[in-house]
């Protein structure tokens, strides 16, 4: 069992079953070159997720309808036009995680095809990840620390929104999102996860 504290919560797997791909030395370099990546990739051999692969991100916060507001763009006093996009700090923050998700899916698939750029990176992947068919759907995990269970639902709607075209793509059902607390990932998804 290893343990790894990220963002104020500390998780725990079994090494054969995670990669903790933001830190993997063949994934630096790629990582550095315009690509995010998640923290963790996990691809546990048993429980509720066997034979998936989850793409875990740990956040210590993340924007709330209290912090959301955007109001209206003016130049010298003058609204701007509707043709203005305004972001908000969700919209931006959902925006990076669906990145992150993209980015580390797209590496996992690099991997399995062979076309990952270090030749090292294969063999840097968890035990059970060489058991797992490149087809088998993926799950994306964002646990937020100190949050309102009643603020999740915006975030993740945020973030579907940004992921929309990517799951249509690859076929990957809604429901592979999920957006917790730690308490409700240790309940719901057995992710082994506690507050430090």
């Amino acid at each position: 069992m290893r343990e790894l504290t990220e963002s104020g919560m500390v998780f725990r797997f079994d090494k054969a079953s995670f990669c903790h791909i933001e830190k993997e030395k063949d994934n630096l370099d790629v990582c550095r070159s315009h690509v995010m990546a998640c923290e963790y990739i996990v691809c546990p051999s048993t429980g509720k997720h066997t034979g998936k692969v989850l793409f875990i991100e740990a956040k210590s916060s993340a924007p709330n309808k209290s912090n959301c507001v955007v109001g209206t763009v003016t130049n010298n006093g003058v609204e701007v036009g509707r043709n203005w996009q305004l972001l908000s700090p969700l919209d931006i923050y959902a925006r990076d995680i669906a990145t992150k998700f993209i980015d580390s899916f797209s590496m996992w698939q690099a991997l399995h095809y062979g076309l990952h750029p270090s030749p090292n990176a294969k063999i840097n992947l968890p035990e059970n990840a060489h058991k797992i068919k490149s087809g088998n759907e993926p799950v994306f995990i964002l646990v937020i620390n100190n949050f309102k269970d009643e603020w999740l639902d915006p975030v993740k709607y945020a973030i579907e929104n940004e992921l929309r075209h990517f799951m249509k793509a690859w076929n990957i059902a809604p429901t592979a999102l999920k957006v917790v607390t730690p308490v409700m990932a240790r309940d719901i998804l057995a992710i082994d996860v506690e507050v430090a």
